[in-house]
């Protein structure tokens, strides 16, 4: 991602609770990334923000302190999948990625309770 590299046109990011919990240590190796903590998360957004190359993005729970990492995904014009779960705060701070993203073609929402306000 942060290269750039055009043969990297996917990434799974799980929370490091979630897989925890819902992993086990062999399967583990199916998660691209792993955030250990904000500061990592709020990086990895970055990267995504500027990669050109990115197609696809899946998103498992993730509970950290998303604002930066949301920050950096909303830059992003190349996705074109996204899937994500969790809280609907997510889903509200990337308001900007979905308004502004006309590449994005397909979004799937999975153990999120949007509720009337996160369909805004």
């Amino acid at each position: 991602l942060k290269d750039n590299d055009p043969d990297f046109y996917e990434v799974f990011v799980c929370d490091a609770d979630y897989a925890e919990v819902f992993v086990n240590d062999e399967a583990s190796s199916e998660f691209d990334y792993i955030p250990n903590g904000a500061h990592d998360l709020g990086w990895l957004g970055n990267f995504i923000g500027n990669n050109t190359h990115l197609r696809e993005l899946y998103l498992d729970p993730l509970n950290n302190n998303l604002e930066q990492f949301c920050r950096g995904l909303n830059r992003n014009r190349s996705i074109q999948q996204i899937s994500f779960g969790g809280e609907i705060e997510m889903f509200q701070m990337l308001r900007p990625f979905f308004k502004s993203n006309h590449n994005l073609k397909e979004i799937e929402v999975i153990f999120c309770d949007l509720g009337a306000e996160g369909c805004r």
